[in-house]
């Protein structure tokens, strides 16, 4: 397989592995209203970050610290995830890095950050659902994995907005 096709075939195989939860299981939800509309608690998970891209300016560490901070002058509590299972009204806001090193050194990658809300099925039953989501996906050498933290940060920009819209301006 040539060079341009193989990296087409990484990122396709990428995304075809990246499916919701909710899309395997075969559950459907249907979002209605201002999901994100009362959201001041939240959990910070950032995962799938190698070590290996960090020399190169992609580093989960520091997207993490960057989006705590960010978080805090939004107005947002952060706290533990295991502690958003008993606080009231708290939410689960998750980045998540899937990535692929071709033999050519290139990445191929999707990036999403969720934020995943309690639903209570009775009275000891609860699950996370999705109820905001954005994606960021695409091709990178490593000197340009640079742009894959800025777009993690657009994406957190971008759940700020959403957040403003549905709470009237403010958090």
């Amino acid at each position: 397989m040539n060079h341009p096709f193989r990296i087409l075939a990484s990122l396709i195989l990428l995304a075809l592995s990246f499916a919701s939860p909710a899309t395997e299981s075969g559950v459907e939800v249907e979002l209605t209203g201002s999901p994100l509309a009362g959201v001041r608690v939240l959990g910070l998970e950032v995962a799938g970050f190698r070590d290996e891209t960090a020399r190169y300016g992609l580093d989960g560490g520091e997207i993490e610290r960057s989006y705590r901070q960010r978080l805090a002058q939004a107005g947002f509590e952060l706290v533990g995830m295991q502690r958003t299972t008993s606080i009231p009204g708290a939410a689960r806001l998750q980045l998540r890095l899937y990535s692929n090193r071709t033999d050519y050194g290139y990445y191929s990658y999707l990036l999403a950050l969720r934020l995943r809300q309690k639903v209570r099925l009775g009275e000891r039953g609860l699950l996370y659902a999705t109820t905001w989501e954005g994606f960021r996906q695409g091709i990178a050498r490593d000197n340009e994995l640079p742009k894959v933290a800025r777009q993690a940060q657009e994406l957190l920009e971008e759940f700020l907005e959403a957040h403003r819209r549905q709470n009237g301006g403010g958090p």
